[in-house]
């Protein structure tokens, strides 16, 4: 219908802005790709594995490498948030030594568009950044307001975050021990307080709605003893 075209077609615009500002912006501050959409994977003791795939690896234009995740965002990131979260810091963790790496991060664009409108009065052809809807240029000779139509013009451009962190060991001890004790939980059928396998009017059903005792499929593995 005409409605979902139109949300499509501000998508469609907002993704080509997006590519244009990362073209313009982003693409001149790296040196040297190194490696895009890498598959990265991360066994524990226990035989349990996590898999993904890393979005980026540049040489930065301050020399350094770091292993980079795009973002898109309405809201400011924070100044440590690159390292603070899950999954950059285990990537990192995984390909430190083979990449050399100095550090992680974030390069978030934001969803809120900038339009930079531009009116220009037809009449006196003076630019106008008054709310006014008409020009409201007072001529000195006659001093009287111009009152011109303006002819409105809009040039859209998108900001963009960069945020860049070391990671520290701490860091990285802190995703590990996070990862053994979801594998833990996982493998011994222990969920957080709010696991609910029922849909209610605020949110949809939770991602492991059938993983129940309830369900005739469900596997309950051994117990072990957590580390």
């Amino acid at each position: 219908n005409k409605t979902s075209n139109r949300s499509w077609q501000s998508l469609l615009h907002k993704g080509l802005l997006f590519l244009e500002q990362y073209y313009k912006d982003v693409l001149p501050k790296i040196q040297e790709v190194i490696a895009v959409q890498e598959p990265v994977s991360l066994k524990n003791d226990d035989g349990d594995e996590i898999t993904g795939f890393l979005d980026l690896i540049v040489k930065w234009e301050d020399g350094k490498t770091y292993l980079l995740d795009n973002k898109s965002s309405s809201v400011t990131y924070e100044e440590f948030s690159a390292k603070m979260g899950q999954q950059l810091p285990l990537y990192y963790y995984i390909v430190k030594e083979k990449y050399k790496l100095d550090g992680v991060g974030y390069i978030v664009l934001n969803k809120k568009i900038n339009k930079n409108r531009v009116k220009k009065c037809k009449d006196c052809g003076l630019f106008n950044t008054s709310s006014h809807k008409t020009c409201n240029h007072v001529y000195e000779t006659t001093q009287k307001r111009c009152g011109g139509e303006f002819e409105v013009t809009i040039n859209p451009s998108v900001d963009i975050q960069y945020v860049f962190n070391q990671v520290a060991e701490s860091d990285e001890k802190r995703v590990l021990d996070k990862f053994d004790e979801v594998n833990y939980n996982v493998s011994n059928g222990y969920f957080a307080t709010e696991h609910n396998p029922n849909k209610n009017k605020y949110f949809q059903f939770c991602p492991y709605k059938e993983y129940t005792p309830e369900n005739p499929n469900f596997i309950k593995l051994p117990e072990r003893e957590k580390k």
